[in-house]
């Protein structure tokens, strides 16, 4: 009997230090990750962690990263009817997370005033992306049919993000939505029939970061002027286009709102905003391993001096990484 009880207690505690080893692991992971430049060109890599972790590593070339990432959210202007603020703000919590697990730390949530000053400084255009998911601009960008601050921006080099439909053709004002007389593109360029066929293929780009964001709804022709595929698509759509303006500035245009987007297809955005990802951009090595208990360190052959090395471990809901640029 008192062995009997002997092996009943051991196997309680050792239950009790696995479980316990599972929340550390998962909810309060003690792990890190970091990559140095080494002066033969190569990059030595260090993931630090108790338990076994795959992970996976990126070199690409034609990127475009950001000095500073912005996210459009302001309670007090209305959002598009097909969504929500809940649905903008649970975005934003949810990249806002993905970008600090990722080391991103210049990715900021803005109201309209905030929106407005950073448009007003066209000196910083080039190395700064906006994220817009409601659908419209507040009016402290756009005012009617004239939405001169943003054209000033994007003509500077900016980029911007913008979920679902036509950019411009809607504003907003505190009393509600209002219709401009058009938008930044033509309105026959995009779905308006909501038809069943879906967007079934994969860019090169969607397929390397795992990017199965198919909603094509709003979506833009796939023969949208200087546009290329950056998501899924059909013979006539794609889920996520990169347009590129005679300006000089650049719009990604989403098929769908925040809602259409789900967590681990929201992981893979992360993925692509921290790396800097554009309809250019070319995998030139994708290279998977798996560490064992304990730390790794390991070094990686010379990279091309421009090219962009991304480290990527673990899984959607555990993930975390490490960006360098040679």
């Amino acid at each position: 009997m008192r062995d009997r009880l002997s092996v009943i207690v051991f196997t309680v505690f050792v239950a009790v230090c696995l479980l316990g080893c599972g929340v550390i692991y998962v909810f309060s992971p003690d792990h890190d990750v970091s990559l140095s430049k080494n002066p033969d060109g190569s990059v030595t890599f260090e993931i630090d962690g108790i338990l076994p972790e795959s992970y996976a590593y990126m070199v690409l070339e034609d990127v475009h990263v950001y000095d500073s990432i912005y996210y459009y959210s302001d309670g007090n202007y209305p959002v598009m009817d097909d969504r929500s603020q809940y649905e903008v703000d649970l975005l934003f919590d949810t990249l806002d997370r993905m970008m600090d697990s990722r080391g991103y730390a210049s990715f900021e949530k803005v109201d309209a005033t905030e929106l407005s000053n950073v448009m007003s400084d066209t000196s910083l255009a080039h190395s700064t992306v906006i994220i817009v998911p409601s659908g419209a601009l507040p009016d402290t960008v756009q005012a009617g049919n004239t939405h001169s601050k943003l054209d000033t921006w994007l003509s500077a080099g900016g980029s911007m993000y913008w979920m679902g439909g036509n950019p411009c053709r809607y504003y907003s004002t505190h009393s509600g939505i209002m219709e401009s007389d058009h938008g930044l593109f033509d309105d026959s360029l995009f779905n308006t029939k909501r038809s069943d066929k879906g967007a079934t293929e994969c860019s090169p780009i969607a397929s390397e970061f795992g990017f199965a964001y198919s909603a094509i709804d709003d979506a833009i022709s796939i023969d949208a002027p200087n546009s290329k595929v950056i998501g899924l698509y059909n013979d006539e759509f794609s889920s996520l286009s990169e347009i590129t303006l005679s300006s000089g500035g650049t719009v990604y245009l989403f098929g769908g709102g925040p809602a259409s987007i789900s967590f681990e297809q929201t992981s893979a955005f992360a993925d692509m905003l921290v790396c800097g990802v554009t309809g250019d951009t070319v995998v030139k090595e994708k290279v998977y391993g798996q560490k064992g208990y304990g730390d790794l360190r390991s070094t990686i052959h010379p990279i091309m001096s421009g090219d962009l090395l991304f480290l990527r471990v673990g899984s959607p809901n555990t993930d975390y990484g490490a960006v360098i640029l040679l």
